[in-house]
């Protein structure tokens, strides 16, 4: 079985222990109690993890001008950056 992200993974894992499940984009497997560890999952589940990292948030102006956008002013107060 196939599943993505955590909410899927945890309930085909709670419904079988013998059929092999592959999880998909989730974020820590083993902060969700997916698996025990990255290295010894421990169960029938395998797949893949994308640990969740902070991006930052920038908007160019010069080329939000070129390109004829308009950005709302809450939109550019969440920014990280802004460059003139």
């Amino acid at each position: 079985m196939i599943t993505h992200g955590a909410p899927g993974t945890l309930a085909l894992k709670q419904a079988t222990s013998t059929i092999p499940i592959v999880m998909a984009a989730i974020g820590n497997p083993v902060e969700v109690g997916a698996v025990a560890s990255l290295a010894r999952p421990g169960s029938n589940i395998t797949g893949s993890a994308f640990p969740l990292r902070r991006f930052e948030f920038g908007i160019n102006l010069k080329t939000v001008k070129a390109l004829g956008l308009t950005i709302l002013p809450s939109v550019l107060a969440r920014a990280d950056r802004v460059i003139q």
